[in-house]
């Protein structure tokens, strides 16, 4: 047992030092060099702030589908049971208010998009 833990930790040290001598780099390494960083245009954020939105429109839609899951699921099994009838129904209630917000966000988006860039285009939405 002790050579195999020997042989992996081994193995383990010297496959990760060879990040070591990847990282060794001359002065003329023959890679290309990294631009300089632009400053940002109104595009960019635009773009950033979008690719934010639909991230967190696709969370949210995902949580509010388990959430709508699990009410029924507790509808199902409540038997007349007002205090697991009433759980289902904040439930679904909560997640509908959840699409709400996520609905919200990306109309928001698109408001402020067309109210800030010249001439409303915002086709990359």
């Amino acid at each position: 047992m002790k050579k195999i833990i020997s042989f992996v930790l081994l193995t383990f040290g010297l496959l990760s030092m060879s990040g070591l001598v990847l990282a060794q780099g001359g002065t003329d390494s023959g890679l290309p060099t990294i631009p300089e960083p632009q400053p940002w245009t109104i595009q960019d954020v635009f773009d950033f702030l979008n690719t934010a939105v639909n991230w967190f429109f696709a969370f949210i839609m995902i949580v509010a589908v388990i959430m709508i899951l699990v009410a029924a699921f507790y509808y199902l099994t409540a038997r007349g049971d007002s205090k697991k009838v009433q759980t289902a129904s904040n439930l679904l209630m909560y997640a509908l208010i959840g699409v709400g917000v996520a609905l919200l966000a990306k109309t928001l988006i698109y408001l402020v998009c067309t109210i800030v860039l010249p001439h409303g285009d915002c086709s990359f939405i």
